[in-house]
């Protein structure tokens, strides 16, 4: 039996409102979701590695408190940094340098990688390191001798530690409080908190500090 034409219409459109509602029913396949904690962790770690929480240069010092030697650097906030050693020796001398003799050495590098552990210190790594001494062998000048050295304090290691004065002692590794001026000099016992900004060379165990900072 043959169907008419209206009829004939009427069923292809239900055949097609039929398709249209079935299509519709079909769940759509989820799309993924951005993680945007990811991207929001690493923006803050980026963040933190930015600079060290100081509003200027910090001058800072590696010395033992005896002899006439100490190495010197002045800290950005950025990481980079510039620095000298040197160690007099004036009962070493002769007829060309009547003054005595002084190891010498000049130096700047670049701290990268600086993470906040806590609100009290922060990690980061030495990357790298230029000797800008001038001279590779001893030179005369003013009747001192000049002989190039190293870096001592930094000569080797690539993990550093940065401490705010407010962190707490307790807990610090006894080598790098060791060289801490106030470990040595105080008369009225250890203080709670280290009350002046460090520099912890983790390799070697040596510790740079601010002499002059006021709590």
């Amino acid at each position: 039996m043959k169907l008419s034409s209206n009829k004939f219409k009427s069923a292809i459109i239900c055949s097609v409102l039929c398709l249209g509602i079935l299509s519709g029913c079909t769940p759509k396949a989820e799309q993924p979701k951005q993680d945007n904690s990811v991207t929001t962790e690493a923006r803050q770690e980026e963040a933190e590695s930015v600079s060290l929480p100081i509003e200027q240069p910090l001058e800072l010092m590696f010395a033992s408190g005896a002899g006439g030697w100490s190495t010197d650097i002045t800290l950005n906030l950025d990481g980079y940094f510039e620095g000298i050693y040197h160690d007099s020796d004036m009962g070493d001398a002769g007829t060309e340098y009547p003054n005595g003799t002084v190891y010498i050495c000049k130096f700047n590098g670049q701290f990268e990688d600086i993470k906040k552990i806590d609100d009290n210190f922060y990690s980061m790594t030495l990357n790298g390191m230029n000797i800008t001494t001038g001279n590779e062998s001893e030179w005369i000048e003013d009747g001192i001798r000049y002989i190039p050295s190293e870096p001592y304090g930094m000569e080797s290691g690539k993990e550093y530690i940065f401490y705010t004065p407010k962190t707490p002692v307790e807990g610090l590794s006894k080598g790098f409080i060791s060289w801490w001026p106030d470990w040595m000099y105080s008369n009225n016992g250890t203080p709670d908190t280290l009350s002046c900004y460090g520099l912890y060379n983790k390799e070697l165990g040596y510790g740079f500090f601010t002499y002059d900072y006021d709590n």
